[in-house]
């Protein structure tokens, strides 16, 4: 156990002490950084929904244009990509109108 006599001011961490122009400009560079969006796999599907369903009409599967999808660093399963397109509803489940 650490006793209160056992204190030193030589001890404890010193305040980072910077200049009221450095934060100036620690403020300006964070005030001038751009937006960084992040996309959804789901907004991903569905600003690209017009795209997949015409890659699906030329005959690829949704399990091809996933793996296309994952080799550009979008991690998606070929079942998510449909369930996805089917609740934009861009496509209908088999067997109904």
């Amino acid at each position: 156990l650490k006793h209160a006599s056992n204190y030193s001011p030589m001890n404890a961490k010193k305040a980072q002490i910077i200049t009221t122009e450095k934060l100036a400009a620690l403020k300006a560079e964070l005030e001038a950084l751009p937006e960084r969006k992040q996309q959804t796999k789901r907004t991903i599907v569905d600003e690209m929904s017009d795209e997949i369903a015409a890659a699906v009409d030329r005959g690829y599967t949704y399990a091809q244009i996933a793996d296309m999808l994952r080799t550009k660093g979008v991690k998606i399963a070929a079942g998510t990509l449909q369930r996805y397109m089917r609740q934009a509803g861009v496509i209908q489940r088999k067997g109904r109108k």
